[in-house]
């Protein structure tokens, strides 16, 4: 087993036991969308943003994922959803977003 489906089986165990964390959800998006599981992983996301609306990682993760699909006004929809919260964000999530944006052509 690689260490992506060893971390993969384990966020599932985390969350066969407590599926109502955010950042397990979130994680767990991040280690499919890196094994190219992008269904699922747009799912785990999802299933993040409907326990905590704007769950930053949750939130500029899928946006990264719709980019990569192309679907840029998604993506753009997601971004801007931050925006209002941008400085209650960490400098690390801040400084992503501004990444993000740039990326999108929104700055």
């Amino acid at each position: 087993i690689g260490q992506l489906d060893e971390a993969a089986a384990m966020i599932s165990d985390a969350l066969g036991i407590s599926d109502s964390a955010p950042a397990l959800w979130d994680t767990y998006g991040e280690i499919l969308m890196e094994q190219n599981k992008l269904g699922e992983a747009t799912a785990a996301f999802l299933k993040a943003l409907s326990l905590e609306q704007h769950y930053p990682a949750a939130t500029m993760n899928l946006a990264r994922l719709y980019m990569s699909q192309g679907n840029t006004e998604a993506a753009v929809t997601l971004v801007n959803s931050l925006s209002d919260i941008m400085y209650d964000l960490s400098p690390d999530h801040r400084e992503k977003l501004r990444d993000i944006r740039k990326q999108l052509g929104i700055d």
